[in-house]
Parts: C-alpha cells; structure tokens; sequence
C-alpha cells in the first residue's frame, strides 16, 4: 500500500468523514522481490468479503500491464514468478474485496532487480567523528542503509540507518589518518544496491618554521566526487570564530600561512567545495600555540632631533614581543650610503617606545639621515624608515642683518604643521617667528644699540603630525642644528679733529664693539713716517709725537680689528688735524 491510500484508509477507519463513493479499497503493502519471489503483507478491508489479490507484471515500467495471478488466499504472503530467463519484470497488486462502488488502488511498483544506490553526497569531518551524508534511494523498497569503511583488514560494514539519509561515525580516526566510506541501500528482503562510489576525507598536517614564521599545511585531495570547484583555508585565531582567509585552487594539497606570531593560538582546517558547489567537506582540525622567532614587523624610526652640534637624538618604537638580539643606528649624508654609527643590545623586556643619541654625529655640517636596523635571533635583518635632521645655515649682511635658510623637515610618514626660528640672547632662547611649511628663509634685522645683537645663534623647530602606518598618531618636535652668527665690526671715523678744540683727539667709533678680539691703530704722516700707534681700542691719538705737538695737515690712518671668530676687519683714510 502506497503513501496515500494509507492516509486515505487511516481517515476512513478513525474518522468516519469518507462516503461510500469516496472509499477505496486498500492493495497488499508491496514489501520487495527476493529473486523470483514477490513478497508483500496483507491489507486491511472491512468493507466487504475477500474475492483475491491481483498480481500485474510488465517487461515495461510504463505498461502496459498484463495479470500474473490472482492470489485466492487472503493470508498468502508470497508469490514465486519462474522467470529461467532472468528478465527484468515491474509488478504491483491489486486487491479484489466485493466492495460494491469502491475503487480499488494499485500498490507501489516494483522491480525484479536490486535496489538503486544512494550516492554519497560528502564524508566531512567534525571534531573526532566524520558526519555522512546521502542522496535517498530512487526504489521505493529501500528500507535501510549500510555504512561502510575501509580498514586495515578491508571494507567492513560499520553500521545500518534506518530512516535518515545521513549518518556520524563516532568511531572513526579522522585526526591521524584519512578515512574512506561507501554505503548500499537495502531493502526488507536483504537485497542490497551496488556500492556507493568511495569517499575519502582529507586528512591534513602542519609544520611549523620558526625562523620563516610561516606554517604549512598539506593535506589530500578529497575523493568521492566528479571534480573540486575550488578549496578554502579557514582559520580561528586566539578561540575567534572559525573564519574563511584564502581560496585555493581545486588541486592544492599545499598552503604556507605567513606572518604567524609567537604565542598566539592558530586553528586550521581546509574546507573543499564540490564542482557543482551542492557540497562540502572540511578536514581535520589542527590547533597549535606557535613557539616562533618573533620577528620585527612594525619598526619605525618616529623622529630625530638635534642636542648639540656633535649630537642628535633618535626616537623609535618596535615590537615589544620580537626577539631582538642586536639594535644598530645607521647614518647617512645622502640617504644612500648608510653605515652603523652605534649597536647595542636590547634590553628585556623591550619597551615600545626608545630613545638614544648619536654623540658623534655633526648636523652642522648637512642634512643628516637615520635608519634604525635590528637583528633577530634568526639573523633576520629589519630597517626602519629614514627620518633626516633639519640643517641650519645662515650669513650675516653687511646691512646689520642675518639672512638664515633651512632644509625642509624630512619624514615619510609626518605632515609638516609649522617652523618656529629662536635665537639665543645672552643665553636666553627668544622665539623669532614661525613659517609656514612652504617657507625655509628669514632675514633677521640686528638693533645695532644692542651690543649683544652682534653675535646670536639661532635654531629652527619643525613641529608635525606623526601618523605611522599602524595608526599611530603623535606631535612630534625636530630641533635644527644651531648655526651661530658673528656680524662684522663696522669701524666709523671722524674726518677731523682739534686737539685744542671740541674733538680733541682721533679715535675710531665701532658698532658692535664688543666683537673685537685684537686692535691696532697707525697714524703716518704725508712723508709715510709713523707719528702714533695704539693696540687699545679705546685710546686715541691726540696730535703728538713723543709728547711734541705735530703741525697742522692731513695724516693717514690704519685700522686692523681681529673680532673673536677669526674674522679680519681693515680700514684706512685720511684725517685733518686743525690747530
């Protein structure tokens, strides 16, 4: 008896709600053929006396169908067809009850043949077990499912389903080998289909580099299916969710993962997609706390600074977890032809943030650029980006002023906000001016009343925005070199004096007086003899000679002034002495 005339007789006997002309008379629930025997139970009809159950065969599943027999015993429950040729024949039953004016339906059709397989759909594994699953079996006297695995001592059946289309094998040992399944549908008489193809699940390794930080997993291609549509790599990083992070190639059976971390908590598994994309199948499991060399990956060099002209300052930041064995500064005056300045060893635990001054360096001579370079336990070799010191550079003008120009500030990862100049009066730092970060000159104008304008150091600062790729932000400060500036002793004279009258003796003016390291001054007559000399800046000559008045005329001078730098300053004329 069919699905529905089950549903229809259950309705007819337990509620009463059919007519007469509704009801149907119920066929013998075809159970299966056994070889030449047909093997069914019986049917329940109240309706009316039993006459015979109809036997109908065909060599054609779509007809037409001709009466095999008719069966006059109602507690028959089989039925032998000699068939010495081994045809293929389809049959179902009919039962004949004197039931007047009700219908009687067939019951399934069935074949002399063995039950259709189920074809696998995948073998994937979960944790410790591998879960199966299938497609039903297209007979419909299919009852059971065998399970089978593949052994040391062969292919063994390891379980009957009844029922579901899949199944879990808690006994299988997906974590150390790959496991290989089929199945046969079965029906109540024990014919069973042919094997289902194989299905092999992929079992997957994993080594682990400590130098190159990298794992790699191999793995064999999953079996079972018409072809593979592509293979995915999952990973769950530190307990996370399980997550998807490359799409591999349908024949991959290798994947190196980079980058791993020493410490953290990795868990793998490759998951294989079928071609037609209606399955998937994932591998085994591997979870593993990774023992690594820690190499250096986020070294930046933040910033450089000028302490004094023979030192700069460097700060920078790295990993606080990598395994740093050595640390090297490296300096160039090109940005090409970098050399080690100063190596030192870390100190553990090493801190995020560093600082450490070249004492040899000279940022008064150009530009200077920095590299910090690190060594690891494995040899590996990290740079930092460069950062370059702001050079400073100045002259003083003949106007009593000082002309000053500086590099641009020289970080790959900063924005310039602004420049701020100082100079230093009698050891007091006095802010100038700031600059946009488009402009790089000045002209200081000098206060000539002012003694202590005649020698001035002066620096610039370079204030920006740090923004390093790993999103750190910071206002960071660059010093410049400081360039000191010295102005020239600017000598004035008188064109005459009187020793009896209001200027009673020649001595030179000086701006910036206090410059003057050396003095000298000559007095000559107009026969070239010399009348008077002097290496005292503040004494004059009053019109003698050896204490004896000189007459009246024109005497020529010289001047010499050595000022502190080095500096020489000359000036010669002629003077009018009047009596």
């Amino acid at each position: 008896m069919n699905l529905f005339s089950k549903i229809l007789f259950f309705f007819y006997c337990f509620l009463g709600t059919l007519t007469v002309a509704d009801a149907q008379i119920n066929p013998p629930d075809f159970v299966c053929v056994k070889g030449d025997t047909l093997v069914w139970e019986t049917p329940i009809n109240n309706c009316g006396s039993f006459n015979s159950y109809e036997i109908y065969f065909s060599a054609d599943f779509a007809g037409p169908y001709t009466l095999l027999a008719s069966i006059t015993n109602p507690t028959t429950t089989s039925f032998v067809h000699n068939d010495p040729s081994g045809d293929v024949w389809y049959y179902y039953f009919i039962s004949d009850f004197n039931c007047p004016g009700q219908t009687a339906i067939s019951s399934d059709t069935l074949d002399n043949l063995s039950p259709l397989l189920s074809p696998l759909d995948f073998a994937s594994v979960d944790g410790t077990f591998v879960n199966l699953d299938w497609e039903p079996s297209p007979s419909p006297e299919v009852v059971a499912y065998i399970v089978y695995r593949t052994t040391d001592i062969g292919t063994v059946a390891i379980d009957t389903v009844f029922g579901p289309t899949a199944y879990t094998d808690v006994n299988a040992s997906p974590n150390t080998q790959s496991e290989v399944y089929s199945l046969t549908a079965l029906d109540a008489c024990g014919n069973t289909s042919l094997f289902t193809d194989f299905h092999r699940t992929m079992f997957m390794e994993s080594e682990v580099s400590p130098c190159e930080q990298t794992v790699r997993l191999s793995w064999n291609l999953y079996e079972g299916w018409s072809g593979i549509q592509q293979q995915e790599i999952w990973l769950g990083l530190n307990g996370g969710m399980m997550m998807p992070i490359d799409t591999i190639s349908a024949t991959d059976t290798d994947y190196i993962y980079e980058n791993a971390n020493d410490g953290d908590f990795y868990c793998f598994y490759i998951r294989a997609v079928s071609e037609d994309g209606t399955a998937v199948a994932q591998s085994n499991r591997i979870c593993q706390s990774l023992d690594i060399t820690q190499p250096v990956r986020n070294l930046y060099l933040k910033n450089v600074s000028v302490i004094t002209n023979d030192s700069v300052e460097l700060t920078w930041s790295w990993d606080t977890n990598a395994a740093i064995t050595l640390s090297n500064i490296l300096r160039s005056s090109n940005q090409a032809d970098y050399s080690s300045v100063l190596s030192t060893t870390p100190e553990f635990p090493l801190q995020a943030e560093n600082q450490l001054a070249d004492l040899k360096a000279n940022p008064e001579n150009g530009k200077t650029y920095y590299i910090i370079q690190t060594i690891d336990e494995c040899d590996s070799i990290a740079q930092s980006n460069y950062v370059a010191t702001v050079f400073l550079q100045g002259t003083s003008l003949e106007n009593r002023s000082n002309e000053i120009q500086w590099t641009a500030y020289d970080h790959p990862f900063a924005e310039l906000i602004r420049y701020d100049l100082y100079k230093e009066l009698n050891g007091q730092a006095v802010f100038v001016q700031s600059f946009d970060p488009n402009t790089r000159t000045y002209t200081d104008p000098l206060d000539i009343n002012l003694e202590q304008e005649a020698r001035n150091q002066y620096y610039v600062i370079a204030i920006a925005m740090l923004e390093l790729p790993d999103g750190t932000q910071d206002l960071i400060t660059s010093k410049s070199n400081t360039v000191n500036l010295q102005q020239l002793t600017k000598i004035i004279t008188p064109n005459a004096f009187a020793p009896y009258g209001k200027n009673t003796f020649f001595r030179p003016i000086f701006v910036f007086e206090s410059q003057i390291q050396k003095y000298e001054l000559v007095i000559f007559d107009r026969f070239g003899s010399r009348v008077f000399e002097t290496q005292q800046s503040d004494e004059g000559w009053d019109g003698r000679k050896n204490g004896q008045d000189l007459r009246a005329g024109v005497y020529v001078y010289q001047i010499r002034v050595t000022q502190f730098n080095g500096e020489v300053v000359e000036k010669s004329g002629t003077v009018y002495m009047l009596r």
